[in-house]
């Protein structure tokens, strides 16, 4: 016969009964009381910005504030709270200590109720190559003896200043070369031009207002097209000087302010750019001028050229100087007619093979072209030709001088005017690069 006990086990109990809930932690010690409910984390962005969803720029310091909330009814005390961060590193700062990879604080009590906010300075990674990636910090609180209350907050950690360093890269060898090339032209000319200055002046030079594209023309066909505005003080220094800094301001080093004050930036180039566009808007208002006037008013349509009175129908190759600048005349009763005086003014500066035909018809109706003459191509290079073939002592009637001039003044304004338009175009190219790359790449939170 088996021993019986010598008493009932403990699960032996009368039927219907429960055993009664353990009230035991460890072995002989009650266990602790029910966590207090209520205890909440939350990671809030300090920046706006950055919570609509903005990224954030490698190195800058931002502000996340960890808030800490008692929904509860009695008070919570040393509440340990442990941030880990990823694609970011901490400051320490505030109530923060920094241990590693983990910062931690301590808040001694909470009451019911109560909300505290623990800053948090955190500066993002260098994404690497990729150029974005994700920077991230998880929370967890807690009370000992109690589950932990956590929160984890990401954002985009974009190199900004490195994507705008890099596009500001293509406008400095881009548009910005342009911009220095088109200057130097201004300045300097085209030397495939025809040099010695108008070689045509009209019967009765114009004053004031109305001689301003001959001028203007005068200046520019001394430097083969170019502008001596544009090639001496201020004017020469406000370019080189523009041009020299917006080269350095695209080779900077792309730091986290480099994406701040472009517009501010671009202004000020504007403005100091003031003085050069205007010049340039001189230049243009003179051939337009120029245009408008009577291209072929009175051209001389029967042999206009004399030599000491006597009219000539040939002019011998012993007697051409190049370089002459041909001293007009008034002849009285010669008001000239014929197709060249018919033929109207150019539209605009692309009208080169009007202006070309033009002065091929003044160059011949004022007999200093054959009809049958080879085309020169240009109105510039049928002018020289026209030069070439002039006599020293050679005079043209009035008719014939004007219209040689005025095609003289309009063809030296065309270049200047196209030399204008590239230049203009490639400062507003230059500064709206700029903007551009700044808008498609500044996109990080400020």
């Amino acid at each position: 016969m088996p021993a019986m006990p010598t008493a009932p086990p403990a699960n032996l109990l009368p039927p219907g009964n429960l055993p009664p809930p353990a009230n035991t932690f460890e072995a002989g010690r009650p266990a602790p009381a029910a966590p207090p409910p209520g205890l909440a984390v939350e990671v809030v962005p300090g920046d706006a910005s950055i919570a609509a969803g903005k990224a954030v720029a490698p190195g800058v310091s931002r502000t996340l504030r960890i808030a800490l909330t008692n929904h509860g009814t009695v008070p919570l005390a040393r509440i340990a709270v442990t941030a880990q961060l990823d694609g970011a590193r901490a400051e320490p700062s505030g109530p923060w200590r920094v241990e590693g990879a983990l910062v931690r604080a301590e808040v001694r009590t909470l009451a019911p109720g109560a909300r505290v906010l623990l800053p948090l300075q955190v500066r993002s990674a260098d994404p690497g190559p990729a150029g974005q990636a994700t920077g991230r910090v998880l929370v967890d609180a807690r009370i000992q003896g109690q589950p932990p209350a956590g929160d984890d907050f990401a954002w985009t950690v974009k190199d900004c200043p490195g994507a705008y360093r890099a596009a500001l890269e293509g406008v400095r060898t881009g548009a910005l070369v342009e911009l220095r090339q088109a200057s130097e032209a201004m300045r300097k000319g085209n030397p495939d031009l025809p040099s010695g200055g108008l070689s045509f002046r009209p019967a009765k030079p114009a004053r004031g207002a109305a001689g301003m594209p001959i001028r203007i023309a005068a200046g520019v066909a001394s430097r083969r097209g170019g502008d001596p505005e544009l090639a001496r003080d201020p004017l020469l220094y406000t370019a080189a000087r523009t041009i020299l800094e917006l080269d350095q301001y695209m080779k900077q080093r792309a730091v986290p302010t480099l994406c701040t004050g472009a517009a501010g930036v671009v202004a000020a180039y504007r403005r100091a750019f003031t003085p050069v566009e205007s010049r340039l808007a001189a230049i243009r208002d003179a051939a337009a001028m120029a245009r408008s006037a009577p291209a072929a008013e009175g051209v001389a349509t029967t042999g206009g050229a004399t030599t000491g009175g006597a009219m000539t129908g040939e002019l011998r190759a012993s007697d051409l100087k190049a370089n002459d600048v041909t001293a007009v005349v008034s002849t009285p009763g010669n008001a000239g007619s014929g197709p060249a005086a018919s033929a109207g003014a150019g539209s605009g500066p692309d009208s080169g093979g009007d202006l070309a035909a033009r002065a091929r018809r003044a160059a011949i109706d004022a007999g200093l072209l054959p009809a049958d003459a080879p085309d020169a191509g240009s109105a510039l290079a049928t002018l020289a030709a026209a030069r070439a073939a002039m006599r020293t002592g050679t005079r043209l009637d009035p008719a014939a001088a004007d219209a040689l001039s005025a095609v003289e003044v309009e063809a030296w304004l065309a270049e200047a005017e196209a030399g204008a338009e590239r230049l203009s175009q490639a400062f507003k190219a230059t500064l709206d690069g700029v903007l551009a790359a700044h808008d498609a790449n500044c996109t990080c939170a400020p």
